[in-house]
């Protein structure tokens, strides 16, 4: 199986072509469409879609993310094996959270040219490299054979959380297609804080003092923290655009303290 992740969206044809490209080589191959809806270049947010979808996945799958703003410059396309699957990417920070959650992994440059089409565009790897590189991989290629190892490599930042005994401090890593605010805010360490006592969330001028287990049981209008389905603090409007209605971004302090 491979999964596509890319910031190509669906007016042009580049994800039909690198479809078509993986099943020329490997025609009985299962392709999933992770997302093709990641803003251009924006490698935070497939960053975080890839942490939260790679778990669903078969252990054999092949992940590729193309959100890569540095195609064509002198940057490496790595190739990363763990336990979890395979992983194919720029080498831009975009595979952050796989060399946090994943550190016991194998990382390869991928530079054999065998590998590639015969002729290599400088504007669309996605195509030319990553395509029939991750269709070799899926048809049983050894994953050594497609490039050398490496250890220089980008691994990217990741915000964790911090804590202490009354409080933690975390941030707004994600916006979503409906304007929900995704914080790094896990429910276990939230559950691990407030221990069922009572809790203050801040979040740009908002304070929260309870969090609903569904959109409909805040009331319209209303700023609601929840968590969302992969077990992160968030916060929403039932039937509006958090993000458009608060103004709040990326890279927001979130405060939540216990009384």
């Amino acid at each position: 199986m491979i999964t596509l992740l890319t910031d190509f969206g669906w007016q042009d044809g580049y994800v039909g072509v690198m479809k078509g490209v993986i099943w020329g080589i490997n025609p009985n191959v299962q392709i999933v469409d992770l997302s093709h809806d990641i803003a251009p270049q924006d490698i935070d947010a497939a960053a975080f879609v890839l942490k939260i979808s790679y778990p669903y996945f078969p252990k054999d799958t092949v992940h590729v993310v193309v959100v890569d703003p540095g195609v064509g410059s002198e940057r490496q396309i790595l190739g990363v094996k763990t336990e979890a699957g395979y992983f194919l990417a720029p080498d831009n920070g975009v595979l952050k959270y796989i060399f946090d959650e994943l550190p016991r992994c194998q990382v390869i440059s991928i530079n054999q040219r065998r590998f590639f089409l015969s002729e290599v565009s400088q504007t669309f790897h996605g195509r030319d490299i990553f395509a029939p590189v991750a269709a070799h991989l899926s048809k049983g290629e050894n994953f050594y054979n497609l490039g050398s190892p490496t250890k220089t490599f980008f691994k990217g930042t990741v915000w964790h959380p911090t804590r202490n005994k009354s409080s933690i401090e975390g941030r707004i890593i994600y916006v979503d297609r409906f304007g929900n605010l995704i914080s790094n805010i896990s429910k276990r360490l939230f559950d691990d804080l407030t221990k069922r006592r009572t809790f203050v969330i801040q979040v740009g001028k908002w304070q929260l003092e309870q969090i609903i287990g569904s959109f409909v049981q805040g009331g319209k209008e209303h700023f609601l923290a929840y968590f969302d389905s992969s077990g992160f603090l968030g916060f929403s409007f039932y039937g509006a655009n958090a993000q458009q209605k608060t103004g709040l971004k990326v890279g927001e302090p979130v405060r939540v303290t216990v009384n």
